[in-house]
């Protein structure tokens, strides 16, 4: 048995739905992208906040959150025909030859979840591999060579991808193609307004009338109410992520929440003999690096590599990540 997206949709083409206007896919695709950036942030708070209970996000979380968004964005696929940020946006999948079928949730399953997963997967995998060149620079090898390579080749596929999405996006707003974006395009796939009919079919509130009172069995009627509610409390949650990553780039910075910086703690005599000295070395820091889950400062080699190898703070032994090292830029006399 075929699985297909909007059942109740399948038979509809493009012709049949209205075109949507470029600003609503764009606010879909802002909607998507703020998601993870979100939910990263939170899970951030967590671990800082029960390092305990929480530390394995740390290492696990790009996983957990692929698993997840895999379910609900099956679920939306699958019930909708579009994804949770497209359905939010009243939004749907319709191919552009033919039928959706089996092949377009598969493809769309991969084209969301997948390609999203691995290309955060490779872009920390990029960062880490930067940081790493930077300090085996002395010991130039043949892998160091290829990794420079592949980041350099990072950024120009990236500038070009960025390049083909926006002239399909041009192509959408001429009217040349029926598609935004180069991956629906690839797969014979567009976005449209979904139908008065199917809103109306979806539509929470019709799962009360008396028809459907009168076909439902009590547990199947429970499922449907306890699905809709929860299907709709996610949509209440991207508000919530969206105001989070909001208040993480911006409102976070307002003058009205920061508060005044307290004083320096007093140095006592001990403290003095490891001021501007390494915690792991003990020596005078070179390329002074901070831990800001600690707060204490390192070589950057040697917080580097410890962090590479054990995966926490060396004197607090919180969980930590290489995505956390903050590089310290001052004079050496004032680092002393």
């Amino acid at each position: 048995m075929n699985i297909i997206m909007a059942e109740r949709g399948a038979h509809m083409t493009a012709t049949s739905h209205a075109k949507p206007s470029i600003f609503e896919l764009l606010a879909q695709e802002s909607l998507a992208s703020t998601i993870h950036p979100s939910c990263t942030q939170l899970a951030k708070f967590l671990i800082l906040r029960n390092p305990d209970k929480f530390g394995w996000l740390s290492k696990w979380f790009e996983e957990v959150y692929f698993v997840l968004d895999l379910v609900v964005q099956y679920h939306y696929l699958r019930k909708h025909g579009a994804s949770f940020s497209e359905n939010f946006y009243g939004l749907m999948r319709i191919s552009t030859s033919g039928k959706i079928t089996s092949r377009h949730l598969v493809y769309s399953l991969f084209q969301i979840v997948v390609t999203r997963y691995l290309r955060t997967k490779f872009e920390q995998w990029v960062e880490k591999r930067k940081q790493e060149v930077g300090v085996t620079n002395e010991r130039e090898g043949w892998r160091n060579k290829v990794d420079k390579i592949i980041i350099q080749a990072h950024g120009l596929c990236h500038a070009a991808w960025e390049g083909i999405c926006i002239g399909q996006i041009l192509s959408y707003m001429s009217g040349s193609s029926n598609s935004h974006n180069p991956l629906l395009s690839l797969a014979h796939l567009t976005l449209a307004e979904s139908s008065s009919e199917s809103e109306r079919d979806w539509h929470w509130k019709n799962i009360w009338n008396r028809e459907s009172l009168g076909r439902l069995r009590i547990p199947y009627f429970m499922l449907a109410v306890t699905g809709k509610m929860l299907s709709h409390s996610l949509e209440i949650g991207a508000f919530f992520l969206q105001f989070l990553h909001w208040w993480n780039q911006e409102g976070g910075k307002a003058k009205f929440v920061e508060l005044p910086i307290p004083e320096p703690p007093k140095v006592d005599c001990k403290n003095k003999t490891f001021m501007g000295k390494c915690p792991l070395c003990l020596g005078p820091r070179r390329l002074e690096t901070v831990l800001p889950v600690s707060g204490y400062a390192f070589c950057f080699r040697c917080i580097f590599t410890y962090i590479q190898e054990n995966g926490k703070c060396p004197v607090t032994n919180y969980p930590a990540s290489l995505d956390e090292l903050i590089r310290v830029y001052a004079d050496p006399d004032e680092s002393a």
